[in-house]
């Protein structure tokens, strides 16, 4: 599980112009303002909960193939569902089957001497890393940044 909330308090910055207008960029680039001017409200953070699950199968043995000469075969798969932050727009951010991850591996080990004190030997496998929930939460909703302008029509301030 995966909880987090992390932004500007009380829900972000407020920035008064007094007497300016505001210059949108884009297509409407006529100045507006309110009476009194325009303020301006930046909110920057990370917010939302989610949770994933992976299960994960390994299989492994060991043969002595020769008496000083051992072989080690093995199979790893993992199953891996990663939410996003925004189970509304889209359930899963990453999905993985256990046919999407299979991960086999080959080891083998010789006693040089025959005595058990000196042993070389090798292995090699095929590694999938895990998905970080930064990856799910910057690319699905949890991560934001909005920024909103409005006329400042009246002089009170409220604390």
């Amino acid at each position: 599980m995966n909880k987090v909330d992390v932004s500007y308090p009380g829900e972000g910055y407020v920035y008064v112009y007094w007497n300016l207008p505001f210059t949108p960029t884009g297509l409407l680039n006529t100045p507006v303002r309110g009476t009194y001017g325009y303020y301006e409200v930046d909110n920057i953070g990370t917010r939302g909960s989610t949770g994933g699950t992976m299960n994960s199968l390994y299989l492994q043995d060991h043969w002595r193939i020769h008496p000083r000469v051992s072989l080690t075969l093995g199979l790893r798969t993992e199953n891996e569902h990663v939410p996003s932050f925004i189970r509304s727009i889209r359930n899963d951010a990453f999905a993985f089957g256990f046919q999407d991850k299979i991960s086999p591996r080959v080891g083998i080990s010789w006693d040089v001497l025959g005595t058990g004190k000196l042993k070389a030997f090798g292995s090699c496998n095929r590694l999938y890393n895990w998905i970080p929930y930064d990856l799910s939460r910057g690319s699905f909703g949890g991560d934001f940044w909005t920024v909103r302008y409005r006329g400042l029509e009246t002089r009170m301030f409220v604390r």
